[in-house]
């Protein structure tokens, strides 16, 4: 027996928020916050930038990686908020951008991941966490915007 939610008759009711047809089941769904996505993606970077930037010599002990290394995640954190606060703001949104921003924070998760690895011997467990969590962040971030990336060019 099939759920209610799921016949056809039902559809209509369990749609997204302003929708006015039903979608084919394979379409990405809309919810509340994913308009957002950019405001998330954007501020949790320049926050992550700041804040690691203006503590790092406390977190060269913490970690057990180097100055140099944190320095350079504050720094990439703090270039690519722009991007994502850049699309927050904008009513229409380059598809090219949305793709790009999906495709940056896969590649930082791809970084996290090469970071890990190196570093497995001399960083502390709170350093390597820091890189975890970061890596699966950005890759969270980056599969929504990936598969909602067309829902995503229009608010």
């Amino acid at each position: 027996m099939m759920p209610a939610a799921c016949t056809r008759r039902n559809r209509r009711r369990i749609a997204p928020l302003g929708a006015r047809d039903a979608r084919p089941h394979d379409a990405p769904v809309l919810s509340r916050w994913l308009p957002r996505i950019f405001w998330i993606d954007g501020l949790s970077a320049l926050g992550a930038g700041l804040v690691v930037l203006s503590v790092r010599a406390t977190l060269v002990g913490w970690y057990g990686l180097s100055g140099a290394l944190i320095t350079a995640i504050g720094v990439v954190n703090l270039a690519y908020a722009p991007l994502g606060l850049w699309l927050a703001v904008r009513r229409r949104r380059p598809l090219a951008l949305v793709t790009a921003l999906a495709c940056a924070n896969y590649a930082w998760l791809a970084v996290c991941a090469v970071l890990v690895v190196s570093s497995w011997r001399d960083a502390r467990p709170l350093g390597l966490a820091h890189i975890l969590f970061e890596g699966a962040y950005v890759a969270t971030l980056a599969t929504i915007e990936w598969r909602n990336r067309h829902a995503l060019v229009r608010r």
